[in-house]
C-alpha cells in the first residue's frame, strides 16, 4: 500500500479501537477512549512504533517524510527523499523547488 493507504487504514483502525474502548458514540467518552489510546502492536505497526496521542492531540513519534514530485522516467511520480533510509533509492531532495514561491 501506498502511504495514503497507510495512514488512512491505520486512521480507521485507531477509529474503531477507541469507539469499543470507549462503548459509546458520546463525544465524551470517544475524546477520552482517543485521548488514552496507546498502541504498540497488531495493525498500527504499518504507520509506527507507537500510536499514542499527546495533550494537545498530536500524536508522539508520528513518522515523518519528505516527498515531492518529480520526473521519473519521463514521468511525473511522488518520491520520497527524506529521511534517507526512506528515501527512493537514487533520488535526490530537490531544494528550492523550481516554482516555488519567493
Amino acid at each position: 500500500m501506498n502511504a495514503e493507504a497507510v495512514k488512512a487504514y491505520v486512521g480507521m483502525y485507531i477509529i474503531k479501537d477507541a469507539l469499543e474502548r470507549a462503548g459509546s458514540t458520546e463525544p465524551d467518552k470517544v475524546r477520552e477512549a482517543l485521548a488514552a489510546t496507546d498502541i504498540n502492536d497488531g495493525v498500527t505497526q504499518m504507520y509506527a512504533a507507537q500510536t499514542k496521542f499527546d495533550k494537545t492531540g498530536q500524536m508522539i513519534n508520528a513518522p515523518l517524510v519528505i516527498c515531492q514530485y518529480q520526473k521519473v522516467n519521463g514521468k511525473m511520480e511522488r518520491v520520497t527523499v527524506w529521511p534517507e533510509a526512506e528515501a527512493r533509492v537514487g533520488s535526490n531532495i530537490v531544494w528550492p523547488y523550481p516554482g516555488a514561491a519567493k
